[in-house]
């Protein structure tokens, strides 16, 4: 399977420790994500820094950004998704 193109991606890992199954997302990287923050380059098309028109169309810029919660990568198996992809036997899935 070929990764996604084009749009925006974010690796939630540090220098010295990748997201494994079981861990939290803290657990290889804590912190916001934004247009540009690194070392993965940020979300910039979809966290772009804007501004919106107050009255009298004065402009008042605002950042975009995403907190990150501790939720856990896991291994499960998820009914649903059989169904909806045709399988017929148990399928393990990995999520959060």
């Amino acid at each position: 399977m070929n990764p996604p193109t084009g749009g925006d991606r974010f690796l939630f890992e540090r220098l010295n420790n990748k997201l494994n199954i079981g861990e939290g997302i803290k657990d290889a990287y804590s912190g916001t994500i934004t247009d540009s923050n690194t070392p993965n380059n940020g979300m910039p098309n979809l966290l772009h820094i804007l501004f919106v028109l107050a009255r009298e169309n004065h402009p008042y810029d605002y950042e975009q950004k995403i907190l990150v919660g501790n939720l856990t990568l896991s291994n499960f198996r998820d009914s649903d998704y059989e169904g909806l992809v045709g399988l017929d036997e148990p399928t393990n899935v990995t999520g959060i």
